[in-house]
């Protein structure tokens, strides 16, 4: 059923016209008991606008829509099954991922200094994140890069920096027909060929990744891994999309240590008690936000430089999930979906888009993510990190609270809904709860919605235009053509 049609649906509408005021009801002790500890990392919510009353309404609505139900669907492989690479029994994936690690333990023993990962979207986004999460914990036994943009200046930028003779180049495509990816996989060939190297030095230096079984045929490689097709990019980190990458680069061990921090939030996400489920929780308080309290966007800020391009792998995630206007039904819905999603690290984005939370005309919900402890250390490097905590805490305070100022200038309306994640220490473990986390929450609000989370049909619109314009020999699109004469002629077409 649509969210609208379940009968709870307009208890909460009456509700969201009660409004709560966080400056007089939140106190020390609303935050001490509004926290919830699943594997290593937890979550404080009690500084949303979610009241007892609305959580006990959102807790109804989630068994209305029996999401947990539909999550253990997920889990047991119904129809996309990438819970699957990190379960505890692994099938295939095990299978894949013990392959994995004696593949990079061999690579380990080779003169290999660099790997190049090529692909994009979640071919992208999700490794390049973890690696960026771990590299100042963990020294890199082979230094990565990633080649996703088709414009040449990516990866003429990355080719011009490594040594070729010592690269292997991740080939990363689940359909084996990503336009982008075999673009560049050509540039890369010709690079290659143009630096001497011969046709079998080029093969054995090419790894593939895909769910397609002759794209080594089209591109011949010294080891090919598989997925399954019913893994989606956003939500393959924890597949071989990753791991290859990961296990390279940082040794099997330590993807392994990711997995197993995903597999305990998606067993903590299991719990039907919202109030023991992390994921659930702040997937329904997303709900109330975006549904009932009419708010359009949401912020992730990580203040934790290791999370810099993890806001940009939740982008992905969140938008290209549950950016949808039809339910699974294929019929349009009337209520609001996905959220506009945003990000940066803190403290640098207090400088940056603050200013618009504290005093824009519109509420954004922020959700923080913290650690007590930073992952390096010098002679200063606690008394910062303090600092740090200090700066987040007090703009948890300042937006949820606001201020009170002689000049209308001055005043902050406060009474702006924050969450904050939080844990010891981003480790591989912590990431690969967040991974889960993010990935729960927001299947967790495609069933809530009634959408499908799992395709991207709207994706593929501007990838058929570029196609037919290049490849058929139907007349192309006039005003496709019209646009592209204005870099032809530099001049108003």
């Amino acid at each position: 059923m649509n969210l609208d049609q379940l009968p709870i649906y307009e208890q909460l509408v009456s509700q969201s016209k009660m409004p709560l005021s966080l400056e007089k009801t939140l106190t020390p002790e609303k935050v001490t008991a509004s926290v919830i500890h699943n594997g290593p990392i937890s979550l404080m919510y009690g500084t949303s606008l979610a009241d007892d009353t609305v959580l006990t309404l959102l807790q109804q609505l989630a068994r209305e829509q029996d999401v947990i139900s539909k999550y253990k669907q997920l889990l047991a492989g119904t129809k996309v099954n990438h819970h699957n690479t990190r379960s505890p029994n692994r099938g295939f994936y095990g299978t894949q991922q013990e392959t994995i690690s004696t593949f990079s333990t061999h690579i380990h023993k080779e003169p290999i200094t660099d790997v190049v990962q090529v692909g994009i979207g979640g071919s992208e986004l999700g490794p390049k994140a973890v690696y960026h999460g771990l590299k100042r914990l963990i020294k890199p036994k082979i230094t990565p890069h990633f080649i996703a943009n088709i414009d040449p200046d990516d990866a003429n930028d990355i080719l011009s920096r490594i040594p070729e003779k010592t690269t292997l180049f991740i080939v990363v495509s689940k359909s084996g027909t990503t336009q982008e990816t075999l673009s560049n996989v050509s540039l890369i060939k010709a690079y290659l060929e143009n630096k001497g190297l011969t046709n079998e030095n080029i093969k054995n230096q090419f790894i593939l990744v895909t769910a397609n079984k002759s794209l080594p045929n089209n591109i011949p490689a010294r080891e090919t891994f598989y997925i399954d097709e019913a893994i989606g990019g956003r939500y393959s980190t924890t597949s071989a999309v990753g791991g290859v990458l990961l296990s390279l680069v940082f040794g099997p061990e330590v993807f392994e240590e990711l997995l197993d921090g995903a597999s305990q939030i998606d067993k903590a996400s299991e719990n039907p008690n919202i109030f023991e489920n992390m994921a659930l929780m702040s997937a329904l308080i997303g709900i109330w936000e975006r549904n009932f309290l009419s708010m359009g966007a949401r912020a992730i800020i990580p203040y934790s430089q290791g999370l810099s391009y993890f806001t940009h792998h939740l982008q992905q995630l969140i938008c290209e999930s549950n950016g949808k206007r039809v339910n699974i039904q294929n019929e349009k819905v009337s209520y609001q979906t996905s959220p506009i999603v945003l990000g940066d690290v803190g403290t640098n984005a207090q400088h940056s888009f603050f200013q618009l939370f504290h005093q824009g005309t519109e509420p954004v919900p922020i959700q923080f993510i913290a650690f007590s402890e930073p992952q390096t250390h010098s002679n200063n490097s606690e008394n910062n990190h303090d600092i740090l905590l200090t700066h987040l805490a007090s703009q948890m305070l300042a937006l949820a609270t606001g201020n009170s100022d002689s000049s209308p200038a001055k005043s902050c309306p406060g009474n702006r809904p924050v969450s904050l994640i939080f844990g010891k220490k981003l480790t591989p473990k912590t990431m690969g709860a967040l991974l889960s986390f993010y990935e729960n929450m927001v299947m967790f609000q495609s069933f809530i919605w009634n959408i499908n989370a799992f395709d991207q049909e709207g994706v593929a619109l501007g990838k058929s235009y570029a196609s037919s314009y290049m490849f058929d020999s139907s007349p192309p699109n006039p005003i496709m053509k019209r646009i592209l004469t204005l870099f032809e002629t530099g001049k108003d077409a």
